[in-house]
């Protein structure tokens, strides 16, 4: 098993289940009903066709490869992707429950620290702040939408 058939296996699982979701998303009530679930629909079918058509690949690639040892380690490249991809989740995970300021800012701090590395700290530090700092000020203040706040701090 190659790291093309588990990304696929991975991608048509994951169109799927996002696809079903994107189905039960409630309707409108005015206009067409499933106008809110159209887009999601679109994402979800394409993530399944693309997992659909990279098993078909690897599949009729497969016998090429026949009697070789496949290696299936992550390259440097694999693990900054994994790596992030564990951050975003995390980031979703603790968005409403750290607020959007704190769990944004620890978010940019370290991707950006993971890809700039420590003799840019500051520029990072600053970056990280004012970024999260400016879009809850223009979402909070100039366009009056709400981001989660900071239970812990009592606002």
């Amino acid at each position: 098993m190659t790291i093309n058939v588990v990304t696929g296996i991975l991608s048509l699982l994951i169109g799927i289940g996002y696809s079903y979701m994107a189905w039960t998303l409630p309707r409108a009530t005015v206009g067409n009903p499933i106008a809110p679930s159209i887009f999601p629909l679109i994402l979800g079918g394409g993530m399944t066709l693309m997992g659909i058509l990279l098993l078909i690949q690897e599949k009729a690639q497969a016998s090429k490869h026949e009697g070789k040892a496949v290696s299936f380690t992550l390259t440097q490249y694999g693990k900054s992707i994994a790596l992030v991809t564990l951050l975003c989740v995390l980031y979703a995970f603790f968005f409403e429950k750290v607020g959007y300021l704190l769990s944004t800012f620890l978010f940019l701090f370290v991707v950006l620290y993971m890809f700039n590395g420590k003799e840019r700290w500051k520029s990072i530090l600053g970056i990280s702040l004012g970024f999260s700092v400016g879009v809850y000020i223009l979402f909070g203040e100039v366009l009056s939408i709400q981001l989660p706040r900071m239970p812990f701090l009592g606002f």
